[in-house]
C-alpha cells in the first residue's frame, strides 16, 4: 500500500461516518482558514515518517470537531459527540481487511475548545488523537521500476536524466 492508498483509504473511512459534514486532508493552517466549514469536521494532517524493516510507519493526527455556541453551553455535547464519532473513525481504520497496521493504542485523546482564525471567527471544539499506520514496504531491489535511461552531468555537478531528444538529453 502506499501513501496515497493510505490517504484515500482514510479519506473513504470518514466520507462514510454518516455524522461527518465535512473533511480535509492537509495543513491545520488551511483547514482553520476554510470560510465555509458544515459541521462537524474532520481534519487529517500527515506528521512524518519512519522507514523501518520492513515497513513504513506514517504518522497522522486526526482531528473531529464541531461549532460550539456563542455561550459554550454546549461543550460537554460537543465533547461527548466528537468522542464517539473518533471511536467510530478508529474502529473503522483498525479493520483487519484493510492491508495496514494501526496504531493509536494507549495514545492520548486531547479535547478542545479553540476559535479558528481571524477568517473564520467559528468557535469549534472536540477531539484530536496522534495516531500511525504501518504499511508492508519490503526491501525489494527486483520490484524497483528500471530502464535504461539517459544522463547529462551539468558543469556545475547537476545530473540531468531523461530520454533521448527530450529536454537537454542529445539524440
Amino acid at each position: 500500500m502506499t501513501l496515497n492508498q493510505t490517504i484515500k483509504r482514510l479519506q473513504d473511512i470518514v466520507v462514510e461516518h454518516g455524522q461527518i459534514n465535512s473533511y480535509y486532508f492537509g495543513e491545520l493552517s488551511n483547514w482553520s482558514s476554510f470560510p465555509n466549514l458544515v459541521y462537524p469536521s474532520c481534519l487529517i494532517t500527515l506528521n512524518d515518517a519512519t522507514i523501518t524493516t520492513p515497513r513504513t510507519e506514517l504518522n497522522f493526527s486526526m482531528w473531529v470537531t464541531d461549532r460550539l455556541t456563542f455561550d459554550n453551553t454546549n461543550s460537554n455535547e460537543v465533547m461527548s459527540d466528537t468522542l464517539q464519532v473518533m471511536n467510530d473513525l478508529l474502529a473503522a481504520i483498525d479493520d483487519t481487511a484493510i492491508n495496514w497496521l494501526p496504531n493509536f493504542e494507549g495514545k492520548p485523546v486531547v479535547f478542545f475548545e479553540d476559535s479558528r482564525n481571524n477568517d473564520n471567527a467559528d468557535v469549534v471544539g472536540g477531539v484530536k488523537i496522534d495516531f500511525t499506520i504501518g504499511i508492508n514496504t519490503p526491501k525489494d531491489r527486483c520490484a524497483m521500476p528500471t530502464r535504461t535511461r539517459n544522463y547529462i552531468i551539468t558543469e556545475t555537478g547537476l545530473v540531468i536524466i531523461g530520454e533521448a531528444g527530450i529536454g537537454l538529453i542529445p539524440e
